[in-house]
């Protein structure tokens, strides 16, 4: 134990180093995402303020060219065609109002540190268990080889299909593991059924009545159903 203890703590910081070259990997991205996203916008600026600029160029030339004919018909001092061309300027459309762009903001989000731990992870600190050296030694006499669960957890749910009881309301009366970890159940109803640990039916056997008590035994399945009533 002493002697694999150095490797132990350095494969957990390469656990934690792996992590931050992860979240690291995760900034860049979206660095490069708001990157492409500012890209993006700088286009369509350049092109609304672009289309903005020839429409003011053009309206700028005709207000030069009417301002220039303007004065050529002072000189000429040709009172019908100049009220020809007054009727012209007043049906030209005045400009209102124009669109104005901002410039896209950046807003930077604080980060909590509380926050970022809870996010990137953390280092379960050592704890200390005490274990009695003779129950040890009496676990591994009684069940040599296997690994006695401290925690129960569950590893398969199955449906059986069982209609409930009308009176007391129950489905599944026993079960029995085959030796090919399958497992067969009986409950209220006259069948008894054979699933497999993922769920599927592989067989089912009609009975005379509800199958109470099941077990194995020489690979053959043994049940008792409930007592006969008169």
């Amino acid at each position: 134990m002493l002697s694999s203890i150095s490797a132990y703590y350095k494969q957990r910081k390469d656990e934690v180093t792996a992590r931050g070259e992860e979240l690291h990997k995760q900034i860049e991205e979206t660095v490069k995402k708001l990157h492409h996203e500012l890209d993006d916008m700088q286009k369509e600026h350049e092109a609304v303020l672009q289309k903005q600029k020839k429409e003011f160029e053009k309206m700028i030339g005709k207000v030069n060219e009417m301002n220039g004919k303007t004065v050529k018909l002072k000189k000429s001092k040709n009172v019908k065609e100049m009220q020809t061309f007054v009727s012209v300027i007043q049906n030209q459309k005045n400009l209102n109002e124009f669109s104005q762009y901002s410039f896209p903001s950046f807003y930077e989000c604080k980060i909590n540190p509380n926050y970022l731990q809870t996010y990137f992870g953390y280092v379960e600190k050592m704890q200390e268990k005490k274990t009695s050296l003779l129950e040890n030694e009496f676990k591994e006499r009684e069940l040599p080889g296997r690994r006695i669960l401290e925690v129960p957890t569950v590893t398969s749910v199955i449906d059986t299909g069982f209609p409930a009881n009308e009176k007391y309301k129950t489905r599944l009366y026993d079960m029995a593991v085959t030796y090919d970890n399958k497992v067969w159940m009986g409950g209220a109803s006259r069948e008894l059924k054979l699933f497999d640990l993922q769920g599927h039916l592989h067989h089912t056997i009609s009975i005379t009545d509800h199958g109470m008590y099941l077990s194995m035994y020489n690979k053959n399945l043994v049940y008792s159903d409930q007592k006969k009533k008169p």
